[in-house]
């Protein structure tokens, strides 16, 4: 029976076919279960794919930390992200966008202020506070990446690199599900406009024999020839922007001293994902008719995104969570409703559509990738695009704010 068990888990960390069989399985089951139920799609596949893959993970079936969680990230999203691309056209981004972008600079200055109160709050308890403090701002602006470039660069131990990484999942984890339901809840749709929902719900209808999900995901027709060149060409947009954005990065590096401004090219035209985006755009624009009339590529790229949702499930462990800091866990609670709860009330008054509000607080918490897998995942077609841009506007902001707001806390340490 020891034989089966490898670190404390059924299916070792290395075990690479295994962990992708859980990882498509948990998917499959996910979308069967919100096409197939109804109480399922109002909880959504994405939700579900977290609840399963934590349960795993937490059960001890599936390791917490795995190189399959990095390809996911490494490999399979840029993919993901290009394939949902093709659908953009600078018309549609120009004329939906700017809401998205406003709720996002909301989210960023909420965000700003929770760090602030938070530090306040907890400056006593929180080991290295003031940076990682500033790590945590950056990562519920831009994400992960911002945190550790960040604290790495401020400082902050690998101890606590370790500990921000977790409870950022965690409580990421929670505001997503949070953020995932907003929209087709009852109590928000009173409160807010909503169109796009309005939007899905006319489109797919009101048939009781089936949800939501399975209506709008039903059959297309697809040839081989249409997914070799979904995926082709997105292997392409992928190399070319990996090229491109190296030669930039090279071409426009400046030294550790130099300060945010001076950074601040080498930061937007060093990143894989703006390229992509500049990239995908002007391809669109340039062969409309190839990419309009290319099917399959929405489906390929939603199921990938899954998985990405799957792999959040994964990395958050009971066990790390009793022995983390318990301060650290508490100011990325205090981030999350700052983030959400100014967004909401800001929103309202702005007379701000929910959807925009909810996918703009996923794109500071959670990054570019869970905001468009939150737009692709509830049907919002036109919003998966601003979703994505306003992500990596985060990405770009989250570094610099993170770092301003450490000289800004100093003074009350």
């Amino acid at each position: 029976m020891e034989m089966l068990f490898h670190g404390g888990t059924i299916i070792a960390s290395d075990n690479i076919w295994a962990l992708w069989a859980v990882l498509a399985l948990t998917v499959a089951v996910s979308i069967f279960l919100e096409q197939k139920y109804k109480w399922a799609s109002n909880i959504s596949a994405p939700v579900i794919s977290i609840i399963i893959a934590f349960i795993l993970a937490n059960i001890k079936v599936i390791p917490v930390v795995s190189g399959v969680y990095d390809t996911a990230g490494t490999y399979c999203i840029p993919l993901a992200t290009a394939m949902m691309l093709y659908q953009a056209n600078l018309k549609n981004i120009f004329k939906n966008s700017g809401k998205m972008l406003i709720c996002m600079n909301i989210g960023v200055i909420a965000t700003l202020i929770g760090g602030a109160v938070g530090f306040l709050l907890l400056k006593d308890s929180l080991r290295e506070g003031l940076v990682f403090t500033g790590s945590a701002v950056a990562s519920y602006i831009g994400g992960t990446a911002n945190f550790v470039a960040v604290g790495s660069s401020n400082g902050l131990s690998d101890t606590m690199i370790t500990v921000g990484a977790f409870t950022e999942n965690f409580i990421m984890t929670l505001c997503i599900i949070a953020l995932l339901w907003m929209p087709t809840s009852k109590f928000f749709k009173k409160l807010y406009n909503h169109p796009y929902q309005e939007e899905l719900e006319r489109e797919v209808g009101a048939d009781n024999d089936a949800s939501m999900a399975a209506k709008f995901w039903k059959r297309k027709e697809i040839s081989l020839l249409d997914i070799a060149k979904c995926v082709g060409v997105a292997l392409g947009i992928v190399a070319v922007s990996s090229y491109i954005t190296d030669f930039f990065a090279t071409v426009l590096a400046v030294g550790e001293d130099a300060g945010a401004f001076a950074q601040l090219p080498a930061m937007i035209f060093g990143n894989r994902y703006v390229i992509m985006t500049l990239l995908s755009i002007i391809l669109v624009a340039v062969f409309p008719n190839f990419f309009e009339n290319m099917n399959g590529a929405h489906e390929i790229g939603t199921f990938v995104m899954y998985l990405y949702f799957a792999v959040i499930g994964c990395s958050v462990n009971l066990g790390d969570l009793a022995s983390s800091v318990i301060p650290a866990l508490l100011l990325y609670i205090i981030l999350g409703i700052f983030n959400i709860g100014i967004l909401l009330i800001v929103g309202k008054l702005l007379k701000q559509n929910i959807e925009e509000i909810t996918i703009a607080s996923n794109a500071c918490i959670g990054g570019p990738f869970t905001a468009m897998a939150m737009a692709t995942s509830k049907g919002y077609q036109k919003l998966i695009v601003p979703a994505l841009l306003s992500g990596i506007w985060g990405n770009i902001l989250g570094t610099i704010l993170g770092i301003a707001i450490i000289g800004l806390l100093a003074a009350f340490v």
